[in-house]
């Protein structure tokens, strides 16, 4: 069936936000709930304090740059990075996990 779930944190606390079905319908809707938060937490932040981060044990060169260019292309202006998770937690989710989030930079150029 392929049902990818679709955690959330906040503050300190897991919770699943939703389910899909396959990554596509996953990562749709990890997007529109960065986007959400973006306006519903921050709204009228300029776009250079905000940092969208990536991350994922994601195994080939091409799948990277494909998940990275789903952000750069979904929040234009948005500084962006993408990082490999951690080895800690890629052995409990196994190749292929994605994640997003940003922070709000104090300081900017």
């Amino acid at each position: 069936m392929k049902i990818k779930p679709v955690l959330t944190i906040q503050g300190e606390k897991l919770d699943a936000s939703a389910k899909a079905r396959g990554m596509r319908s996953a990562v749709k809707k990890m997007l529109n709930a960065t986007a959400s938060d973006l306006e519903e937490k921050f709204p009228g932040t300029a776009k250079k304090k905000i940092l969208i981060g990536a991350a994922g044990t994601l195994t080939r060169e091409a799948d990277i740059e494909q998940w990275s260019n789903r952000f750069r292309e979904a929040f234009p202006g948005y500084t962006f990075l993408y990082h490999p998770l951690s080895c800690s937690v890629a052995c409990h989710t196994g190749p292929g996990a994605l994640g997003t989030g940003f922070v709000v930079m104090e300081r900017y150029k």
